[in-house]
């Protein structure tokens, strides 16, 4: 979701010296000794008349940037108010506005017009790629649950007999091409009547528009596979999807992410794939080591804050990254760095929500 704001209860004060100029000013000083009355920023906070009942003709939403004891900076006209003149006396508080509301509704996966449900359910094809699902313009998806079956145990359906698949699932971000540098699950080998629950690499997984999950078998007619969960509308601050995809260099260090100004990020999914059991793609199949670092804003690439140290990965093993990351909250300038010792064999995919503040 968007990075939540803390909250804090009775967060009232009064203004005690207004905006320079009222109607403009970034800055305002609430009555002695209040602010600590406040959460720490940035918050959202409601400003009109203390001896009326507020509504849109004569109250303001802003968004207060950083507070230092008594003294807030503040963005003005937020969540589509219009900025006011401000009043000494004026009553201040960090209530309930529909940013909060649309943010929880984002940590849940749901949101306005919310809708869920099964995605996907389909056969592979076995001739190639098939698209199982994109996410459509102005949405924003949270996938749940998913499974692959081969079905060639059953003579009923498969009356050519058992056959096992390799099966291939990727999350694509939108734009980019559908490759193997995008394989959350390489080649895995399907046995008749066996099923894989697609949860631990894809579950949680936040998809924004025109992402995509496509699926690979490598026999026809053999394995099936269902997706269930929930699409809603973005919020206007948020861009929800596939933040990283792609396949380590080998060469050093590969920076994946790196969260813009302004902003703030939360981390839903994420997974390591060594595609070099398919020997399609490598002349021979390498166990791969892999380290994963998290820098804040500004600090050094210096191995004091890895959160995976060269872990080793067989081929056609894929890590979920939950674990390590699900839930991370990051700031302005912090960095998702990784590191493989051998090129054109780790994939790395992270899902999440970025968020925008003034």
């Amino acid at each position: 979701m968007p990075s939540s704001d803390a909250h804090s209860n009775f967060a009232i004060s009064t203004v005690q010296t207004p905006p320079t100029p009222p109607n403009t000013g970034g800055s305002l000083v609430v009555a002695p000794g209040q602010g600590i009355r406040f959460p720490f920023a940035p918050f959202n906070a409601t400003i009109g008349p203390s001896s009326a009942l507020l509504d849109p003709t004569n109250s303001e939403i802003v968004r207060v940037l950083v507070t230092a004891t008594d003294t807030f900076t503040i963005a003005r006209g937020q969540e589509g108010t219009t900025a006011r003149a401000i009043q000494r006396g004026d009553q201040i508080f960090a209530g309930v506005t529909a940013k909060l509301l649309q943010d929880i509704e984002q940590s849940l996966g749901g949101g306005p017009g919310t809708n869920v449900g099964t995605l996907a359910a389909m056969q592979l094809s076995g001739l190639g790629d098939d698209m199982i699902y994109t996410v459509p313009t102005g949405n924003a998806v949270t996938l749940r649950t998913g499974s692959i079956c081969n079905i060639t145990n059953d003579p009923g359906l498969a009356p050519f007999g058992p056959l096992s698949a390799g099966v291939s699932v990727l999350l694509v971000p939108a734009g980019a091409s559908v490759d193997e540098t995008k394989r959350v699950i390489s080649l895995f080998q399907l046995n008749p009547g066996d099923t894989v629950a697609l949860a631990p690499y894809i579950g949680g997984a936040r998809l924004g528009p025109g992402d995509s999950l496509h699926a690979q078998s490598d026999t026809p007619g053999v394995v099936d596979l269902v997706v269930t969960g929930s699409q809603n509308r973005l919020v206007s601050n948020a861009a929800t999807g596939v933040l990283a995809g792609l396949q380590l260099s080998g060469l050093g260090d590969d920076r994946i992410y790196t969260v813009p100004p302004n902003a703030t990020a939360v981390i839903k999914t994420g997974s390591l794939c060594n595609v070099t059991n398919d020997l399609n793609l490598v002349a021979a199949s390498v166990v791969a080591q892999i380290s994963l670092t998290l820098v804040p804003a500004a600090g050094a690439l210096d191995g004091t804050n890895r959160i995976i140290s060269l872990l080793p990965l067989n081929p056609g093993d894929t890590l979920p990254l939950s674990s390590y990351l699900g839930g991370a909250e990051l700031g302005p300038g912090d960095v998702l760095h990784a590191q493989s010792d051998t090129s054109q064999a780790v994939n790395i995919n992270i899902t999440g929500t970025t968020s925008s503040y003034p």
